[in-house]
């Protein structure tokens, strides 16, 4: 007479069964279940970034036209234009745009036309009544700024900004 007991060896993985008296194993039986894979945080943010990142054409972009890649940069009061060549991984200055103070912080319009900067001559307890709003321009074949309007004076220091 076979005295055989099931024992999970691993209660998600298989049921083995021994025979206690012989001590060898009968068989081994795999349950046939699903199995859900959660994606982790990393993978979600590796594969949205590399989605992001992915090279592609806009509605409005024929196949064969060339895109322009530009940058810009702040040090202090000076907005610096940058133009990318990407394939030469080279960056070529072209214009800069001084401000009457330090920009703290930029943001474009969704549209991509025009580029919202915030500057304060100001800092971290330094009190400053140059707080200025400015919104340029953006030139679409170029990337040049000019300056759209006046800068609009801001009660306090501004951090951030955005459309």
């Amino acid at each position: 007479m076979l005295n055989a007991t099931f024992v999970p060896v691993c209660a998600l993985q298989d049921l083995t069964c021994f025979d206690y008296h012989q001590g060898r194993l009968i068989s081994q039986l795999k349950p046939q279940r699903r199995t859900f894979n959660m994606m982790d945080r990393r993978t979600f943010a590796m594969l949205l970034a590399g989605s992001i990142a992915a090279p592609r054409l806009s509605w409005g972009q024929r196949s064969g036209a060339k895109r322009k890649t530009v940058l810009y940069s702040s040090v202090g009061g000076d907005l610096t234009l940058y133009d990318m060549d990407v394939e030469a991984a080279s960056l070529a200055k072209r214009n800069i745009v001084t401000l009457p103070a330090n920009i703290q912080y930029a943001w474009p319009h969704p549209l991509k036309h025009y580029l919202y900067i915030v500057s304060s001559g100001g800092g971290p307890s330094v009190a400053s009544n140059q707080n200025f709003a400015h919104a340029f321009r953006i030139d679409s074949a170029t990337g040049a700024l000019t300056q759209h309007g006046q800068p609009q004076n801001l009660p306090s220091r501004p951090i951030h900004t955005s459309v």
